[in-house]
């Protein structure tokens, strides 16, 4: 059994159908009310929204699959309060999928490539590497948006410091520690 989760009913809706359909060839059953998919190989796939965070207790997955993960902005506490644990009676694991976004998605990201978590990984892969786009597009796409933009949306590079009022702090901090002023200085800190 595998579970489909987005950040909004919304999100998954498109996300429900697109897979509904693909997978059509294969399916014995499909529930629209439940958004439940039941495979002719006995497998079964349930779509969620992350909209109330509990929608997943109470299930048993082998993989769930986190779809645009970046957007929940609560995506720590929906993995640890509602989603791990449904992945304990399968040993299952689960995958977030998203644009490199800041928060909790970032956090899971440091964790994989932190070394500390060895059944842990991080992939990324730019635009580029889809056949589907086309190159001109992409170059329109450099050329249009803000370089960060770009960097977050087409480069998939996870970007620190965008969108804080306060960027660059720690690499500005270049002043050495001392112990005291030095007579006939003049010492200006800004906050």
């Amino acid at each position: 059994p595998g579970g489909g989760v987005s950040p909004t009913y919304r999100m998954l809706a498109d996300v429900w159908r697109e897979v509904r359909d693909l997978l059509r060839p294969f399916t014995r059953q499909v529930s629209e009310q439940e958004h439940r998919i039941e495979l002719v190989t006995n497998g079964t796939i349930e779509f969620w929204s992350l909209d109330s965070g509990d929608t997943t207790r109470g299930r048993m997955y082998a993989r769930v699959v986190v779809d645009e993960a970046g957007l929940d902005p609560d995506l720590l506490d929906h993995w640890q309060g509602a989603i791990r644990p449904t992945l304990t009676d399968f040993r299952g694991d689960a995958w977030f999928l998203s644009t490199p976004k800041l928060g909790g998605f970032d956090q899971l990201c440091q964790r994989a490539e932190s070394g500390d978590y060895d059944d842990w990984a991080y992939f990324e892969s730019p635009t580029s590497d889809n056949p589907f786009i086309e190159a001109q597009e992409i170059a329109d796409a450099r050329r249009d948006l803000p370089e960060a933009t770009f960097a977050r949306e087409f480069l998939a590079q996870r970007q620190g410091d965008v969108g804080r009022v306060f960027r660059f702090v720690r690499e500005a901090a270049t002043a050495l520690q001392r112990p005291s002023g030095e007579k006939g200085h003049v010492y200006v800190v800004g906050v």
